[in-house]
């Protein structure tokens, strides 16, 4: 399940938590895409048109997606708990 998280409509930042028991898919809007795992022991993540390599992510930790690389996939790894990543883009 994702649902859009704190920010105003007017700001011009959007942050979204992704609440994960499978994979989800992540549009990126053409933006620079910060994601962070607030939540689990770590998770996959994955270009679904193969820009960048799979990395895996883990609890606290942070990457950059640059804009232009297409749709995410998030994917909780079994046995790591309920999986919850945060991203934010700019609208």
């Amino acid at each position: 399940m994702m649902e859009k998280t704190g920010l105003h409509n007017l700001e011009f930042i959007q942050t979204e938590r992704y609440n994960l028991t499978s994979s989800m898919v992540a549009h990126q809007h053409d933006s620079v895409m910060v994601v962070n795992l607030v939540e689990g022991k770590e998770a996959l993540i994955e270009s679904t048109s193969g820009c960048f390599d799979s990395y895996t992510i883990h609890y606290g930790e942070t990457i950059v997606i640059p804009a232009g690389a297409g749709e995410v996939k998030f994917s909780c790894i079994p046995g790591a708990g309920e999986t919850k990543i945060m991203t934010a883009y700019v609208r």
